[in-house]
């Protein structure tokens, strides 16, 4: 698999200027998500520019569920990544730095354009920041303590930021929210390519592992009733999705090949994306009928 990629993959919920591949493709997809009303569609778009050094440019894209109406939201110098909406689907956040900076912030811009609004900046990078179903906290990961990275949740307006996980020998990585807003699934990262996928109650406690097996378990999301947590397996250079139970039982394999997947808010459909031959490209599945429809590539 794509030397890029994987280090797209490992820095989870940053976009770093040195993520870019000897002979990488020229544009690439990922951290896709539904507005809540699942007639759109935000995403990460990449663009590498060969040369002394290599660069990658990384902006948010939104566009409707069929591919219509693509619209770049961001255009700043930084590389902008992981877009969550917000609970009414008026704003997007993100995650944005500057290339070769360690540090990052998290912005939002209205789903029109414009509005740009600093939220949280703090030393070292803030990611992948995700707004509660209640619209009142937001949950993101951030090394502002000094370490690696660490899961916080904060208000709204950026105030008032807690920290929720306590190992620093630990990296954790892309939080969600539960539907209800009760749990938060993430994932803890040892460098060990044994990754695995975590829950935590909203506060922090009554953490629990659901995952516990070979390969590197990374980018869990809820399905859409919130009783599985959706996430990416990758063995060797393989990538496959999977769900399992909330409680970490019965584990399944979607039949799908690729990685940052999500599920519709209705159950019907999943946007992944899904990367091979030197690309990558944004897909989705219809669930019923297993149907794949590429959107971007």
């Amino acid at each position: 698999m794509l030397r890029y990629l994987v280090s797209l993959i490992l820095v989870g919920g940053f976009v770093a200027a040195n993520a870019v591949a000897q002979g990488g493709p020229t544009v690439s997809f990922g951290h896709v998500v539904w507005s809540p009303d699942g007639k759109m569609i935000a995403f990460t778009r990449m663009e590498v520019t060969n040369g002394t050094p290599r660069t990658m440019v990384a902006d948010i894209y939104v566009a409707r569920a069929d591919g219509s109406q693509l619209r770049r939201l961001t255009g700043t110098n930084g590389n902008e990544s992981f877009p969550s909406f917000s609970p009414d689907g008026k704003t997007v956040l993100f995650g944005s730095g500057a290339p070769r900076s360690r540090e990052q912030e998290i912005f939002s811009v209205s789903v029109k354009g414009g509005g740009l609004r600093l939220i949280a900046r703090a030393p070292g990078r803030d990611g992948a920041p995700v707004v509660s179903p209640d619209g009142k906290r937001i949950v993101f990961n951030s090394e502002r303590d000094g370490g690696l990275p660490q899961i916080y949740v904060m208000n709204i307006d950026g105030s008032d930021p807690k920290r929720l996980t306590d190992d620093d020998k630990v990296a954790f990585y892309n939080p969600v929210w539960s539907p209800d807003g009760r749990r938060i699934v993430y994932y803890r990262e040892i460098r060990d390519n044994k990754d695995q996928i975590w829950s935590m109650n909203a506060d922090g406690s009554d953490k629990k592992l659901l995952t516990n097996n070979i390969g590197h378990n990374f980018y869990p999301s809820w399905s859409a009733k919130g009783k599985r947590v959706i996430f990416t397996r990758m063995t060797g250079e393989e990538q496959e999705i999977f769900s399992i139970n909330a409680d970490g039982t019965d584990l399944k394999p979607l039949n799908i090949k690729g990685f940052f997947a999500r599920e519709s808010p209705d159950g019907k459909r999943i946007a992944f994306i899904r990367g091979g031959q030197g690309r990558m490209g944004l897909f989705i599945k219809e669930v019923r009928t297993g149907r794949e429809t590429e959107l971007f590539r």
